[in-house]
């Protein structure tokens, strides 16, 4: 379902986009590289507060208390459930 409403959101942005081509296809250059200026501007601005936030979102800081609603006695489970390579199986009894 996702998928379609991404394809959805695909085929609205193509449209929008060429719907300010047809509008934009009139004006003059220099007019196009100021719009270029401009959005160009507005990108790297959107960008750079986008990448601050998914670099605070991803810190390693977001990882304090991961682990406070495991059991007490995990790491004596895991140690339980090992099996360790230098024992031999036994297989005599197969």
């Amino acid at each position: 379902m996702e998928n379609n409403s991404n394809i959805a959101s695909l085929t609205a942005d193509d449209n929008v986009v060429s719907v300010y081509m047809r509008l934009l296809n009139h004006l003059s250059i220099e007019a196009k590289l100021k719009l270029i200026a401009k959005l160009t501007e507005s990108l790297s601005v959107d960008f750079k507060e986008k990448t601050s936030s998914t670099v605070e979102k991803k810190s390693w800081k977001s990882l304090a208390g991961a682990w406070k609603d495991m059991p007490d006695d995990l790491e004596d489970q895991i140690r339980a459930s090992r099996v360790s390579k230098s024992e031999v199986p036994n297989f005599d009894d197969v």
